[in-house]
């Protein structure tokens, strides 16, 4: 009886175990990914707050309704993303906020 490679059985384990190979490898990258994106840095967190700050001093047109407010913090960077409903058309919300962040600088 022939006696088997070492390397043919490698062959066979590895074919045998691939599905779960890929599985396991895929996980592990989603996982450090996770943890790398949910790490909140000082710098990310001050931009917050300035962003935070910004979209509460921004003035709004008159009738203008609220109607979420999504937060973003992450390293290196973060985003306040409000969203309102308006009967405005989009050039009057345009024209508006050109002549107020024009005039704020």
């Amino acid at each position: 009886m022939e006696q088997e490679s070492y390397f043919s059985k490698i062959r066979t384990n590895t074919r045998k175990y691939l599905p779960q190979i890929i599985l396991y490898t895929f996980a592990a990258g989603i996982a450090v990914t996770a943890f790398i994106a949910s790490r909140k840095d000082p710098e990310s967190q001050e931009k917050l707050v300035k962003l935070r700050q910004m979209a509460i001093e921004t003035p709004l047109l008159p009738g203008f309704e609220k109607r979420r407010t999504s937060e973003y913090n992450k390293l290196g960077s973060a985003m306040v993303i409000v969203s309102y409903h308006s009967p405005a058309s989009f050039g009057e919300v345009k024209d508006f906020y050109s002549k107020v962040l024009v005039a704020k600088g």
